[in-house]
Parts: C-alpha cells; structure tokens; sequence
C-alpha cells in the first residue's frame, strides 16, 4: 500500500511540475489582436529592469527581425532569422536614451508585433 501511494504522489507531483513549466503558444494566424496578457508572454524585464528579454518560443511562428524605432527613426534593426526558435533575445535598455520606443518583431510571415517602451 506505501509502493501504490508513492507511485500516485510522484505521478501527481511529476503532472504539476510539467503543467507549471509549460508555455503557451501563441498562434499569431489564429488571435487578431493581441491582448496585455499575450505581451506579459512575449515581453518582460529582467530582475534590475535594464534588459528587455523578448521571448520567441512563446510565438508559433518564427521571428525574422527586430527593429527599435524612437519617434519613426530605426536606432536599431538586427536579423534574428539565425537565432534558435527556442531563444530569448535581449535588449540592452542602458544603450538607449530616455524617451519613447517602439519595438517591433517581424515574422518570416510578415506579421508584426509591435510593443511600446518608454525609457525614463
């Protein structure tokens, strides 16, 4: 009888471990807008808050290209199309000035998703 509930609480402890470690994706074909909750996924601060981290395992298709724009002017355009679809790109936040930016990913589809920053 111990063996048998043993067995059920190890089953039990391995299901929640795998359901809290797994992601969802994000299938940009099938969602129009995207919501505040699908950019909490996508997009998020390091623990200090100078490094956006850019999630690309979250979306179901692959990035092809990051671009930063400050006020419509690219400061920063990178291929990203090497990169492992698993990745996390970082954004260095120290490297730009204080303002507003827009981020943008661009999909081997040719959709966009566009993420608004402010720097203070």
């Amino acid at each position: 009888m111990q063996i048998l509930t043993f067995c059920f609480i190890v089953i039990l402890l391995s299901i929640f471990i795998s359901i809290s470690n797994s992601k969802p994706k994000l299938n940009l074909k099938q969602i129009e807008i995207l919501s505040a909750k699908h950019f909490y996924h996508i997009f998020y601060l390091n623990d200090l808050g100078n490094i956006l981290l850019i999630d690309f395992d979250i979306l179901s298709e692959k990035v092809k290209t990051v671009k930063v724009t400050k006020n419509g002017e690219f400061i920063k355009v990178e291929d990203v199309s090497e990169f492992a679809k698993n990745s996390i790109y970082e954004l260095d936040l120290n490297s730009l000035c204080r303002g507003n930016y827009t981020i943008e990913l661009i999909t081997n589809n040719q959709q966009s998703i566009t993420n608004e920053l402010k720097i203070n």
